[in-house]
């Protein structure tokens, strides 16, 4: 049977006990307090890794599956923003050792199938999650996803956007601008919103060539994208679309290795 309260840190130990551990994924969302702009928070990608799975539950749900989510983690491997106030990033290393810590903890009271969805795309996080993901499996009997459903959910979430090139909206742009104004309305400076041009600089590109931070590719205010065009009602469309892609993910790998 499904259970209802899916938030680790709402339940006792006795409640846990009784999730089926053949049946049930723990969901681990992260995400760094890193600068978002000047009008933008610094929790602003572990707020929206939060609702991400919030979303995604139920949809899992409906699949026959239980879902754990576990308390996100704010902090990641952020080094492209230490050039502005309060971004607190991780070393690799340290990345990998606390993933590895929290799944062996968990995997001790029986939980097999663990799902890791960051907000935070910097590439050497991403490697560094996967490769706490493939130290595990390869060395126990654990399953574990790194997320890709936001990255592969950019194609269809581009075309609900308004900005003209939203395939560069990178970061704290029209699409975190919207996520914000859905969900922390209060913590959007509109007045400097209001007045920020757009930035289409291609940070993949200008990592490639080279730039280590969010300054040198072309990104002196910590945005890239056009956070004007940011609107509540868009901020509901794609974080809805984008837990529809993450539950389907979710439920394709499940199923993969349920049977494994």
């Amino acid at each position: 049977m499904l259970k209802s309260e899916v938030l680790l840190e709402k339940l006792t130990y006795k409640d846990v006990e009784q999730f089926p551990k053949d049946n049930t994924i723990i969901l681990q969302p992260m995400g760094p307090l890193e600068a978002h702009g000047p009008h933008l928070p610094l929790g602003t990608d572990f707020f929206a890794a939060a609702k991400l799975c919030e979303i995604a539950v139920p949809k899992i749900q409906e699949r026959g599956i239980n879902v754990l989510i576990a308390p996100v983690l704010p902090y990641t491997l952020s080094d492209v923003a230490m050039p502005f106030a309060g971004t607190v990033t991780l070393s690799k290393n340290t990345v990998i050792a606390l993933i590895s810590d929290i799944i062996i903890s968990f995997s001790k009271h029986g939980f097999k199938y663990f799902v890791l969805l960051c907000h935070h795309l910097e590439r050497p996080n991403l490697a560094a999650l996967n490769e706490a993901a493939s130290r595990i499996t390869a060395s126990t009997d654990l399953f574990v996803l790194v997320s890709n459903a936001i990255l592969n959910s950019i194609p269809s979430s581009s075309a609900l956007m308004r900005g003209e090139r939203p395939e560069w909206d990178f970061h704290a742009g029209e699409a975190e601008t919207s996520f914000c104004l859905w969900m922390c309305p209060e913590l959007v400076k509109r007045d400097i919103q209001a007045n920020l041009p757009p930035n289409w600089s291609n940070i993949r590109e200008k990592f490639a060539e080279g730039a280590r931070d969010f300054v040198e590719a072309g990104g002196p205010l910590c945005y890239f994208g056009d956070p004007q065009k940011g609107t509540a009602e868009l901020g509901e469309q794609l974080y809805q679309r984008q837990a529809s892609a993450l539950a389907e993910e979710i439920a394709n790998w499940f199923q993969k290795h349920k049977s494994l």
